[in-house]
Protein backbone atom coordinates (compact mmCIF):
# COMPACT_ATOMS: atom_id res chain seq x y z
CA UNK A 1 0.00 0.00 0.00
CA UNK A 2 1.30 3.42 -0.93
CA UNK A 3 0.82 5.55 2.19
CA UNK A 4 1.37 8.78 0.25
CA UNK A 5 -1.79 8.13 -1.80
CA UNK A 6 -3.76 7.28 1.36
CA UNK A 7 -2.58 10.21 3.50
CA UNK A 8 -5.31 12.69 2.38
CA UNK A 9 -7.97 10.12 3.34
CA UNK A 10 -6.46 9.59 6.81
CA UNK A 11 -6.13 13.34 7.42
CA UNK A 12 -9.72 13.98 6.34
CA UNK A 13 -10.94 11.18 8.64
CA UNK A 14 -8.90 12.49 11.59
CA UNK A 15 -10.43 15.95 11.17
CA UNK A 16 -14.01 14.57 11.26
CA UNK A 17 -13.47 12.19 14.17
CA UNK A 18 -15.39 13.37 17.26
CA UNK A 19 -13.30 14.33 20.28
CA UNK A 20 -15.67 12.58 22.72
CA UNK A 21 -17.04 9.05 22.48
CA UNK A 22 -20.57 8.67 21.19
CA UNK A 23 -22.89 6.48 23.25
CA UNK A 24 -25.66 4.55 21.54
CA UNK A 25 -29.15 3.99 22.92
CA UNK A 26 -29.27 0.59 21.22
CA UNK A 27 -27.74 -1.58 18.52
CA UNK A 28 -30.17 -2.77 15.86
CA UNK A 29 -29.84 -6.20 14.24
CA UNK A 30 -31.40 -7.17 10.90
CA UNK A 31 -31.64 -10.94 11.50
CA UNK A 32 -28.44 -11.59 9.51
CA UNK A 33 -25.87 -9.70 11.57
CA UNK A 34 -24.46 -10.60 14.99
CA UNK A 35 -21.69 -9.78 17.45
CA UNK A 36 -19.33 -12.45 18.76
CA UNK A 37 -18.77 -11.40 22.39
CA UNK A 38 -15.71 -13.62 22.83
CA UNK A 39 -17.14 -14.77 26.18
CA UNK A 40 -17.71 -18.52 26.77
CA UNK A 41 -20.45 -19.00 29.40
CA UNK A 42 -20.34 -21.59 32.18
CA UNK A 43 -22.44 -22.78 35.12
CA UNK A 44 -21.51 -19.60 37.08
CA UNK A 45 -22.67 -17.20 34.34
CA UNK A 46 -25.52 -14.77 34.99
CA UNK A 47 -26.76 -12.68 32.04
CA UNK A 48 -28.82 -9.47 31.92
CA UNK A 49 -30.20 -8.72 28.47
CA UNK A 50 -32.51 -5.83 27.49
CA UNK A 51 -34.01 -5.99 24.02
CA UNK A 52 -36.94 -5.17 21.76
CA UNK A 53 -38.06 -7.52 19.00
CA UNK A 54 -39.05 -5.54 15.94
CA UNK A 55 -40.70 -8.30 13.88
CA UNK A 56 -42.54 -11.44 14.97
CA UNK A 57 -40.68 -14.42 13.48
CA UNK A 58 -42.08 -17.34 11.47
CA UNK A 59 -40.05 -19.85 13.49
CA UNK A 60 -37.28 -19.91 16.08
CA UNK A 61 -34.80 -17.05 15.82
CA UNK A 62 -31.80 -16.57 18.08
CA UNK A 63 -31.69 -13.53 20.38
CA UNK A 64 -28.37 -14.34 22.03
CA UNK A 65 -26.39 -17.24 23.38
CA UNK A 66 -24.04 -20.15 22.98
CA UNK A 67 -24.52 -23.89 22.77
CA UNK A 68 -22.38 -26.86 21.82
CA UNK A 69 -25.37 -28.77 20.43
CA UNK A 70 -29.15 -28.57 20.73
CA UNK A 71 -29.16 -30.13 24.21
CA UNK A 72 -25.51 -29.77 25.23
CA UNK A 73 -23.78 -26.81 26.95
CA UNK A 74 -26.83 -24.60 26.40
CA UNK A 75 -26.95 -20.89 27.32
CA UNK A 76 -29.32 -19.26 24.84
CA UNK A 77 -32.57 -17.38 24.30
CA UNK A 78 -34.84 -17.61 21.24
CA UNK A 79 -37.70 -15.53 19.91
CA UNK A 80 -40.43 -17.85 18.57
CA UNK A 81 -43.69 -17.67 16.65
CA UNK A 82 -46.54 -15.87 18.34
CA UNK A 83 -44.17 -13.54 20.20
CA UNK A 84 -42.96 -16.08 22.77
CA UNK A 85 -39.47 -16.06 24.20
CA UNK A 86 -37.79 -19.39 25.01
CA UNK A 87 -34.86 -19.37 27.44
CA UNK A 88 -32.72 -22.53 27.51
CA UNK A 89 -30.17 -21.74 30.15
CA UNK A 90 -27.77 -23.76 32.25
CA UNK A 91 -28.83 -27.25 31.22
CA UNK A 92 -32.49 -28.09 31.46
CA UNK A 93 -34.07 -24.69 32.11
CA UNK A 94 -36.56 -24.13 29.37
CA UNK A 95 -38.74 -21.14 30.17
CA UNK A 96 -41.39 -20.18 27.61
CA UNK A 97 -42.55 -16.60 28.12
CA UNK A 98 -45.08 -14.41 26.30
CA UNK A 99 -43.62 -11.15 25.01
CA UNK A 100 -44.79 -8.18 22.98
CA UNK A 101 -43.21 -7.21 19.65
CA UNK A 102 -42.23 -3.55 19.73
CA UNK A 103 -41.87 -3.43 23.53
CA UNK A 104 -38.63 -3.36 25.50
CA UNK A 105 -38.09 -6.45 27.70
CA UNK A 106 -35.36 -7.61 30.10
CA UNK A 107 -34.23 -11.20 30.66
CA UNK A 108 -32.01 -12.15 33.58
CA UNK A 109 -30.88 -15.76 33.47
CA UNK A 110 -28.37 -18.00 35.20
CA UNK A 111 -27.43 -19.47 38.56
CA UNK A 112 -30.65 -21.48 38.73
CA UNK A 113 -33.31 -18.96 37.68
CA UNK A 114 -34.78 -17.13 34.70
CA UNK A 115 -36.44 -13.72 35.18
CA UNK A 116 -38.46 -11.87 32.53
CA UNK A 117 -39.33 -8.21 33.12
CA UNK A 118 -38.61 -8.62 36.84
CA UNK A 119 -40.76 -11.72 37.46
CA UNK A 120 -39.21 -15.13 38.12
CA UNK A 121 -40.38 -17.50 35.37
CA UNK A 122 -38.30 -20.65 35.92
CA UNK A 123 -36.00 -22.24 38.49
CA UNK A 124 -33.70 -25.12 37.70
CA UNK A 125 -30.71 -27.13 38.83
CA UNK A 126 -27.55 -26.04 37.04
CA UNK A 127 -26.00 -29.02 35.25
CA UNK A 128 -24.15 -27.50 32.31
CA UNK A 129 -20.41 -26.83 32.37
CA UNK A 130 -18.23 -24.48 30.35
CA UNK A 131 -19.35 -23.90 26.78
CA UNK A 132 -16.44 -24.16 24.34
CA UNK A 133 -18.09 -21.50 22.16
CA UNK A 134 -18.54 -17.79 22.79
CA UNK A 135 -21.92 -16.08 23.12
CA UNK A 136 -23.29 -14.20 20.13
CA UNK A 137 -25.64 -11.21 20.28
CA UNK A 138 -28.23 -10.92 17.50
CA UNK A 139 -28.36 -14.70 17.14
CA UNK A 140 -26.72 -17.60 18.98
CA UNK A 141 -23.65 -19.69 18.41
CA UNK A 142 -24.26 -23.39 17.74
CA UNK A 143 -20.85 -25.12 17.78
CA UNK A 144 -19.27 -21.81 16.74
CA UNK A 145 -21.64 -21.25 13.80
CA UNK A 146 -24.37 -18.57 13.77
CA UNK A 147 -27.87 -19.99 14.24
CA UNK A 148 -29.92 -18.89 11.24
CA UNK A 149 -31.90 -16.76 11.28
CA UNK A 150 -31.16 -14.29 13.99
CA UNK A 151 -33.85 -11.95 15.30
CA UNK A 152 -34.69 -8.51 13.94
CA UNK A 153 -34.19 -6.68 17.22
CA UNK A 154 -32.77 -3.74 19.13
CA UNK A 155 -30.39 -4.54 21.97
CA UNK A 156 -30.34 -1.88 24.69
CA UNK A 157 -28.02 -3.66 27.09
CA UNK A 158 -26.14 -6.89 27.68
CA UNK A 159 -24.10 -7.87 30.74
CA UNK A 160 -22.56 -11.24 31.50
CA UNK A 161 -21.45 -11.80 35.10
CA UNK A 162 -19.43 -14.70 36.43
CA UNK A 163 -19.41 -15.52 40.14
CA UNK A 164 -21.07 -12.17 40.87
CA UNK A 165 -18.39 -10.15 39.06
Amino acid sequence: MNLRNRLPFFLAYAQRKPSKPTFLDYVEFDGKSYIDTGYCPNENTYVEFTFECIVSPNGYCGLFGSRKAITEMVYCVFHAMGGTIRADFGGGAQAVINSTVGKKHTIKAGLGSVYFDGAERKTYTVTTGQSPYSMYLGTLSTSGTPFTPGTTQKIYGFKAHENGV
